[in-house]
């Protein structure tokens, strides 16, 4: 039988638009889903030049200065500083993100942005297993239930970016969603054992 992924079950989950994304991936946002009755947020993420996992949306926007995270390590990256509105954001950890929402008791739905040229799967995978560890070290033995990893169909590189993305992430253990845009939508992506789920697509 060809394996079907399921549709993505219904949550409440913080989400902001690019323009805020700052303070929705900061101990900030966290606290404001927690504070707001939300028992999940979304979180996104790129790599840094070293494989470290960084909690922010990226392109667009300008936050956090130019250039890619893929192009930038940690070290500097964790020395940045944003004021808004008279408060003070700071950048996080793949690790620190979950810690955060884990401490909070809200899940996490772990957003993969665009992560080119960092693509490789000797990149991916020990990627991902990293964050497996942090996850389980933040939300205990039931982790799987409280981490979803997700990514869009319409990232850099389409529906074969978002596949390898999950693929690396299913086989750390991950829980994961496929984000169907554009002509994802009209499909079922049967016989991708990687997505567990599928959210946005009229076939499922």
């Amino acid at each position: 039988m060809t394996y079907r992924p399921r549709r993505a079950p219904g949550r409440k989950f913080y989400h902001a638009s690019w323009k805020t994304g700052f303070l929705a991936n900061s101990v900030q946002g966290s606290q404001y889903a927690k504070d707001h009755g939300y028992g999940w947020i979304d979180n996104d993420h790129h790599l840094t030049a070293d494989h470290i996992w960084v909690n922010a949306h990226g392109a667009p926007e300008k936050t956090w200065g130019k250039g890619k995270f893929e192009s930038r390590k940690w070290a500097d990256l964790a020395k940045l500083r944003h004021t808004y509105k008279g408060k003070t954001y700071r950048l996080r950890t793949g690790g620190q993100t979950l810690a955060d929402n884990a401490a909070r008791k809200i899940g996490t739905e772990f957003e993969v942005k665009d992560l080119h040229p960092l693509t490789f799967n000797s990149t991916l995978e020990p990627a991902f297993v990293r964050l497996a560890r942090a996850a389980a070290k933040a939300y205990g033995p039931k982790w799987r239930d409280r981490v979803v990893v997700k990514c869009l169909s319409d990232m850099s590189g389409g529906e074969a970016y978002a596949l390898k993305v999950l693929a690396a992430a299913h086989k750390a253990g991950f829980t994961t969603i496929l984000l169907a845009r554009g002509s994802a939508r009209y499909k079922t992506f049967a016989g991708f054992p990687q997505v567990t789920y599928v959210r946005g697509s009229r076939r499922i």
